[in-house]
């Protein structure tokens, strides 16, 4: 038999009365033993601040593909489950089962780190303070 997994999205402005605490209170207390609830509330402070523009634009690009894919397994009989992110200058779908190969686990970060390229070598080979540009000679 496969699991089955519900999941319940809401906006901390969506109703005073059906917070987020009642909702999971309503179905623990309706669904018994029949399956188990967890809240979980995400924030930006949770997730490390305010984002920032790089942040907002990387879910954007990372959101309507995986709407794509929920509304294209949706409408399938096979269960299927993935993560996405950035690899080979795009964004790609991996199974799940990659995800052990492709995450440093102990630091909670990927192996391949896109941000760590040359650029970062220069700056650490480099000596002394950074180069300062447009500044106005005497």
């Amino acid at each position: 038999m496969a699991k089955r997994v519900g999941l319940i999205i809401r906006n901390e402005n969506a109703n005073r009365v059906y917070t987020s605490s009642f909702i999971a209170a309503l179905f623990e207390e309706e669904g018994g033993s029949l399956f188990d609830v967890r809240q979980t509330i995400l924030g930006h402070v949770q997730q490390g601040g305010d984002p920032s523009p790089f942040d907002r634009i990387q879910a954007t690009r990372l959101a309507a593909p995986c709407i794509d894919f929920l509304i294209e397994n949706a409408q399938t009989e096979i269960a299927s489950s993935a993560f996405i992110g950035p690899a080979a200058g795009g964004i790609q779908f991996h199974n799940m089962e990659e995800m052990p190969h492709l995450i440093d686990e102990a630091n909670q970060r990927p192996k391949q780190q896109w941000w760590r390229g040359p650029a970062a070598f220069v700056a650490k080979v480099l000596p002394g303070p950074p180069p300062v540009f447009n500044q106005q000679r005497e």
